[in-house]
């Protein structure tokens, strides 16, 4: 059963709600030609759109990016943002959103199609809420390429390596270890997307011990070798999961 919803962001179709223990919900966003959308804030909502039609300007936190058909994205929660209709056609997209963040939207758009090419926009996940996984949050978008810190951040945060691990894994889903290991490949995406830095130099630049080492965390995360990603990427968008 749908439910239509008109808004200042587009006309809403809602699909389905989810049971409150999962907090999704899905609905497809029409967007008219050359229509902008208000710039709108929701601070408990991650969302993920997947582009199934028209092109446009998608801008988070005040970094714009071109979309198209099959292209995705993580819209983080607190986060500014709209998007623009460039086009001549209506934008039609995929909306998924999670009022669980950030847990529920990173197991969600699992169920996307293969190959979704995904929008670079800056690091989502920048907040979770609790002071000591986003100090170390932070810390790993800024030092990623770096194997030590683990311990040092604990000590600056007065507590213990065990605590940080235990509470940076409850409050995000993941291990730290796991978190650097995507926002690694996030970075190597797009220096392999760009085309002019050798994969040998990607790999040395990302951290990674070994190229072999680096094949085999990017392949894990993104089910493509670097070499097979770099051959069907397009300027601008990579997957990422």
């Amino acid at each position: 059963m749908t439910n239509h919803q008109k808004t200042s962001w587009g006309n809403v179709e809602w699909l389905r709600k989810a049971s409150d223990s999962f907090g999704l919900s899905c609905g497809i966003v029409t967007i008219e030609p050359h229509a902008k959308q208000e710039e709108r804030v929701d601070p408990a909502c991650e969302r993920v759109c997947y582009v199934l039609e028209g092109r446009g300007r998608v801008t988070v936190n005040g970094l714009t990016r071109e979309f198209g058909p099959g292209a995705a994205i993580l819209i983080p929660a607190n986060a500014r943002h709209s998007f623009e209709n460039t086009g001549e056609r209506p934008v039609r997209h995929l909306l998924i959103e999670s009022d669980k963040a950030p847990k529920t939207a990173a197991q969600a758009d699992r169920s996307l199609p293969d190959g979704t090419a995904w929008v670079p926009l800056p690091d989502g996940r920048t907040r979770t809420g609790h002071p000591l996984a986003d100090s170390a949050i932070g810390w790993l978008n800024e030092h990623y390429a770096e194997e030590s810190g683990t311990q040092e951040l604990a000590e600056a945060n007065h507590t213990s390596a065990a605590n940080l691990c235990r509470v940076f894994r409850r409050e995000t889903g993941e291990t730290i270890s796991g978190y650097r290991n995507r926002i690694r490949v996030r970075r190597a995406m797009e220096m392999a997307a760009d085309q002019s830095v050798p994969l040998n130099e990607i790999a040395s630049l990302c951290g990674y011990p070994s190229e072999s080492n680096f094949y085999k965390q990017f392949r894990r995360v993104t089910g493509q070798t670097p070499g097979e990603y770099r051959r069907s990427a397009r300027p601008g968008e990579f997957l990422f999961r």
